[in-house]
């Protein structure tokens, strides 16, 4: 079998290892317990992402969310969701990473809820 694709079709592709920017991306699980203070817990961690990651990408360009997903099965779900001007699978961006998971962690730390 032969394809044949016009050349004015090949600008769809993009290789997103060439971009400027990254994402991270991240499904958190709590305990049923953490309804309690859920409001508080995702305005920490967005507190605490702004304030370690100063590469996040804060104007509008790109998401920037952390919300309130889903309730499942034996825990509520979390995702934290955000793009940094960093470039994908870099070393920089293995930093920018670890800072989110690190700030992900004071917040949880800090409201006293449980993971699931």
């Amino acid at each position: 079998v032969r394809v044949k694709i016009p050349n004015s079709k090949l600008n769809l592709v993009s290789n997103i290892s060439r971009g400027n920017t990254s994402q991270v991306k991240q499904s958190l699980k709590f305990k049923y317990a953490a309804l309690e203070c859920m409001p508080e817990l995702i305005s920490s961690i967005k507190k605490e992402i702004v304030e370690s990651c100063p590469k996040l990408i804060l104007d509008g360009s790109s998401p920037w969310r952390v919300y309130f997903n889903s309730f499942e099965l034996g825990y509520v779900e979390v995702v934290v969701d955000a793009r940094f001007k960093v470039v994908p699978s870099s070393n920089e961006y293995y930093k920018v990473r670890e800072a989110v998971m690190n700030a992900i962690g004071r917040a949880v730390l800090d409201c006293e809820v449980e993971f699931q």
